[in-house]
């Protein structure tokens, strides 16, 4: 398969935006069944004690100590509480800026808030149309947000913004889960016909966006596949999370070669997906069959399973639930007490260090030094320092 990175740089945006709301409905079903299930647990606290150090088996260097607290106090990281009766629903994060997409659990009125990484401090809150489905940060700091109608209706379409949140740009009818921002005004989105770029003007200048196919970017059967939340790079691929048409059997996929897939079955469903900037991916995967279980799997340019041994006899990473990455660290959530693992992905060693939480989280994003938290539904986002070994 071509390079698609060649063609995106080659390809020129013409085309109307490409309405995939009934697709879109029914991977939002899947996502709000997962949120239905979490909001019997307890709010996300952090227990203020030093973090308990993990070590891998094996000759690993211990990992150093960290202390975290609920709040400001000897970490320095912030505390941030959502406006009233807000409740988190996704997170990204610039170096010095988050960004928190809230609703009414689940209900408008929907949100995008932006809060200084350093102070906690408000930047710009925004109201929203419809429920948000994607959030990410892009180059030069730009923020994509797309959302979409559900049953509080609203519209569907795709917001570039200004860092601040006070400049905007919109594609209309176009509200992809799956997107992979790649320039200042540019992104690839997956729907369920395979890899489009987006092509926004500049937030707060005129002009329409657009949308072109990538040729021979299949992700598989268009009447039963749709992508879920992730489309990433990998040895020069892309690589989307999809299901199909009911929103079950979640696996991964080569675009360009539907052939190409890992997960999919009872034993190994795909929960979660990250890459490392075009290295290999990390998979949380689960089974209900015969048990219930779940895995961390690294997986290589032809989804290939090439988990370390380190990683994959440590029984710490067999409760995982969530799987997060910021330049070379790997965030896993975990089921069972610690609740939280990171580690550096690429060195050979992989000290792990694990952070004991009330619950385990289902949102995170990094910031410079700071990792920031939230629990299913919670009503703030807890700031704690990156420890030394996961920086």
């Amino acid at each position: 398969m071509a390079d698609l990175r060649d063609a995106l740089r080659r390809a020129a945006p013409v085309g109307a935006p490409l309405d995939v709301g009934a697709v879109r409905r029914r991977v939002g079903r899947r996502r709000r069944r997962r949120r239905v299930l979490a909001r019997g647990a307890p709010a996300l606290v952090v227990a203020a004690a030093v973090v308990a150090a993990v070590g891998l088996h094996g000759t690993d260097p211990e990992p150093q100590a960290v202390r975290v607290g609920s709040g400001p106090g000897r970490s320095g990281a912030p505390t941030i509480r959502l406006p009233d009766g807000q409740k988190q629903q996704l997170l990204a994060a610039s170096a010095t800026t988050l960004y928190v997409a809230s609703s009414d659990n689940g209900l408008p009125p929907y949100e995008l808030t932006a809060y200084d990484t350093t102070t906690g401090r408000l930047v710009r809150r925004i109201t929203v149309p419809s429920e948000p489905a994607a959030l990410r940060v892009g180059p030069v700091g730009h923020v994509w947000l797309t959302f979409y109608a559900d049953q509080a209706g609203g519209p569907s379409g795709t917001w570039l913004l200004s860092a601040d949140l006070d400049r905007r740009s919109l594609a209309p009818d176009t509200s992809p889960t799956a997107l992979l921002p790649t320039g200042p005004t540019t992104a690839l989105a997956a729907d369920q016909h395979g890899i489009e770029i987006l092509r926004l003007p500049p937030p707060g200048h005129p002009g329409r966006s657009s949308e072109h196919r990538l040729a021979g970017t299949s992700i598989g059967p268009p009447l039963d596949t749709a992508p879920a939340f992730f489309a990433g790079f990998l040895d020069k691929q892309i690589a989307v999370q999809v299901t199909d048409g009911n929103g079950n059997h979640s696996h991964v996929v080569i675009a360009g070669a539907p052939g190409l897939t890992y997960g999919g079955r009872p034993s190994d469903e795909v929960e979660g997906v990250v890459d490392l900037g075009d290295h290999n991916l990390w998979v949380v995967t689960t089974s209900h069959d015969p048990v219930d279980r779940s895995h961390l799997v690294e997986l290589d340019g032809r989804l290939g399973d090439v988990t370390p041994p380190a990683i994959l006899h440590d029984p710490l990473f067999r409760t995982a639930e969530g799987v997060w990455a910021y330049g070379d660290t790997v965030w896993v959530a975990l089921a069972s007490r610690p609740h939280l693992a990171c580690f550096t992905a690429g060195d050979g060693r992989r000290p792990v260090v694990a952070v004991p939480l009330a619950e385990a989280p289902v949102g995170l994003a990094v910031a410079g030094d700071t990792v920031f938290l939230t629990g299913a539904g919670a009503t703030s986002v807890v700031g704690h320092p990156v420890p030394a070994a996961c920086r």
